[in-house]
């Protein structure tokens, strides 16, 4: 075989699929259902519980994401809504844009109106439709440090 021949594309399909069950994004009902990830999934449905804040911390792929998926994927989606923040280094501002995008809003451009368009929209899904929201930042520890002040101070 030529160095530069080709290999047949059901060769190339078989290395792919192959490849992909590799993959870092398993479906959560996959998770092998070790000690941590129970530890780790009550602490976090204790916090959807107990509509709390609260810290997610571990070391790099300890399974900090992949546990907040399983979460998110075992919400019910008629009781719960989830907005769900990935980017790191947001403003406050581009939070709360963020935020109100994923709850269908177009957002009021000087921040302290996205706030307030956002905590109305929570609190109405939360008192008249019944939806708790469920906020999640993933990689919450890079974000600007303003965003974890509280207003006013």
């Amino acid at each position: 075989m030529a160095l530069k021949e080709e290999l047949p594309a059901r060769s190339v399909r078989q290395i792919v699929d192959m490849l992909a069950m590799f993959s870092r994004q398993i479906a959560p009902e996959n998770l092998f259902p070790s000690a941590q990830v129970k530890e780790t999934l009550a602490r976090l449905k204790y916090l959807v519980r107990t509509r709390g804040f609260g810290p997610h911390a571990g070391e790099v792929g300890a399974g900090k994401s992949t546990a907040v998926r399983a979460l998110s994927h075992q919400l019910d989606p008629a009781r719960y809504r989830v907005l769900y923040v990935s980017q790191s280094g947001l403003t406050p501002r581009h939070l709360y844009r963020e935020l109100c995008i994923q709850m269908g809003l177009k957002p009021a451009p000087p921040a302290a109106d996205a706030r307030r368009q956002l905590a109305e929209a929570l609190w109405d899904a939360y008192k008249n439709h019944d939806k708790q929201p469920v906020i999640i930042i993933d990689e919450g520890h890079l974000q600007a440090p303003p965003c974890w002040r509280r207003s006013g101070s």
